[in-house]
């Protein structure tokens, strides 16, 4: 839908009005968990519009199908005031009660456009471990911390944190005084299962991996937060030893370049496949046999938990709030972030263990779908909304 064109149909009068503001709807956690959301719908108490600051992406039309107008503002970049006036336009046509922000610039800018537009509730879900927000680094540079962390202070709003390791992050940089909410990414297992139309052989073929291929499989933007400089040494040194590893590497980013060229000098050019952004995950990950993460931060990441609700077995860096999902040797087997041998070892003995890898999967399917179902997560965030209009 165009900046400024979507208005709220007759059926809104009396819900509860909730505009969800996120960067995009590129493919990427936050992104996946409100097309969930918005599929698998919620209470009749609410009314939702999502608005993306900069462009669309390839899940504007399924949430559009699903129901839920989506506006573009069409920002160039973070400094187009042009843009940030077309976004309260936006807002302010769609009389929000809440509005609800979903990444590090929406929640920075949320706010204000809050102000403009008269909006008196913001609600921002932290995604990912704090630092990353309010820590200058490898993620975000010094200024951009700061920007984010006077921002918070000087336009106060509620907290969602993503995990309970979320929640001490933010309440460590920012205080007690201010509300802080968790509710736990989810995911929609019924969808997941009914996304695989392929026997896993089927894939296995499409993909040209031979028959008795033991194959990884790793799910997540190229980029430094996900560790895959890591995996990939960690893989090389599994080959060595097991001709018969593959492995996946399932999304796109700035440093895909790079980590083919490491994957050469490796070695690795014939065992590694670069796969780019997919929109069969469900069945890639079904036809492989490991899921491995080897993220360096996370806030509780949607794709492990997606491969659990599978029943894969996942191997994981114990960052952020995978302990969450993770009891390890019981559904699933962790590392610490950055320990290459360590994560070496794990995946080798994955590959030798076949009954592991099965027991593994089994447990984690029956956890994921008793305690992290995305209806959870949406009767969490209702909850939430209420109790901010109280």
């Amino acid at each position: 839908m165009d900046a400024g064109t979507g208005k709220q149909g007759p059926d809104v009068e009396g819900r509860i009005r909730v505009l969800h503001l996120i960067h995009t709807l590129e493919r990427g956690g936050a992104e996946q968990i409100l097309v969930s959301w918005f599929k698998s719908g919620g209470s009749e108490q609410f009314a939702y519009e999502v608005c993306c600051l900069f462009r669309g992406g390839p899940h504007e039309a399924t949430i559009t199908k699903a129901g839920i107008p989506v506006h573009i503002a069409g920002m160039r970049n973070p400094l187009d005031l042009a843009g940030l006036r077309r976004a309260a336009r936006i807002i302010k046509q769609a009389q929000p009660d809440i509005i609800h922000t979903q990444l590090r610039y929406a929640d920075l800018v949320g706010p204000l456009l809050a102000r403009w537009t008269g909006c008196r509730h913001v609600l921002s879900t932290i995604q990912n471990t704090a630092d990353h927000y309010f820590e200058p680094g490898l993620a975000i540079g010094r200024a951009e911390a700061l920007l984010y962390k006077w921002g918070s202070k000087l336009f106060p709003r509620n907290y969602v944190a993503c995990s309970e390791a979320v929640a001490k992050d933010i309440e460590r940089h920012m205080g007690n005084k201010v509300p802080v909410w968790v509710v736990s990414n989810a995911v929609d297992c019924d969808r997941l299962i009914a996304e695989i139309k392929h026997d896993p052989q089927q894939v296995r073929s499409q993909l040209g991996l031979p028959d008795d291929a033991v194959v990884y499989i790793s799910v997540g933007r190229l980029e430094y937060q996900k560790g895959h400089s890591d995996l990939l040494q960690a893989f090389a040194q599994v080959k060595a030893h097991s001709p018969r590893a593959v492995l996946l590497l399932a999304g796109e980013g700035s440093l895909r370049s790079q980590l083919e060229a490491q994957a050469d000098e490796l070695g690795l050019e014939e065992s590694v496949i670069f796969l780019g952004e997919r929109s069969d995950v469900p069945e890639l990950v079904n036809a492989s046999d490991v899921v491995v993460c080897s993220s360096l931060y996370e806030g509780l990441p949607v794709a492990i938990a997606e491969a659990m609700a599978l029943g894969a077995p996942v191997l994981a860096t114990r960052v952020g709030g995978v302990p969450q999902l993770i009891e390890a040797e019981v559904r699933g087997i962790v590392v610490e972030p950055g320990q290459v041998d360590a994560l070496a070892a794990q995946m080798q003995r994955l590959y030798d263990d076949e009954p592991l890898r099965k027991r593994l999967g089994e447990a984690a399917k029956k956890f994921i779908r008793e305690h992290f179902d995305i209806s959870l997560m949406i009767q969490g965030y209702e909850d939430v909304y209420r109790q901010m209009l109280e």
